[in-house]
């Protein structure tokens, strides 16, 4: 998803121009997830780690809240690892208000029990 872009900046400095092409622009019009991974050293809030996937064709009729809770589970799926192995407490922050009040309800218990049951399949 950012071949395009990576190409147009390796190499350069930091403080150079980058020509917007047509290219570059159509690669950010597809639909898709991103996350960023940020951690806390010596009071320095530093970046860890990035995170991007495409919506598959049925996702990309989602709702905005829906895709925005896709990318939140997809991302800590994602990095996981790292936050397992964190011995500090990890924070996911979002701009979706339906997301963070998802999951005060969530924290609250407000979602009951759920009205199908799952049974274990054995294979």
């Amino acid at each position: 998803m950012l071949a395009p872009f990576d190409d147009v900046v390796a190499g350069r400095d930091s403080k150079d121009v980058i020509h917007w092409s047509d290219e570059l622009l159509c690669a950010f019009r597809e639909p898709g997830l991103g996350a960023t991974l940020y951690i806390t050293c010596k009071d320095t809030v530093k970046v860890a780690g990035y995170f991007s996937a495409k919506l598959r064709k049925n996702q990309t009729s989602w709702l905005p809240c829906e895709i925005e809770a896709l990318s939140i589970a997809a991302a800590v799926k994602h990095f996981a690892p790292y936050i397992i192995q964190s011995s500090q407490r990890t924070c996911v922050l979002t701009d979706s208000k339906p997301c963070a009040q998802a999951f005060e309800k969530l924290c609250r218990g407000v979602f009951g029990k759920p009205s199908c049951h799952l049974f274990p399949v054995y294979g």
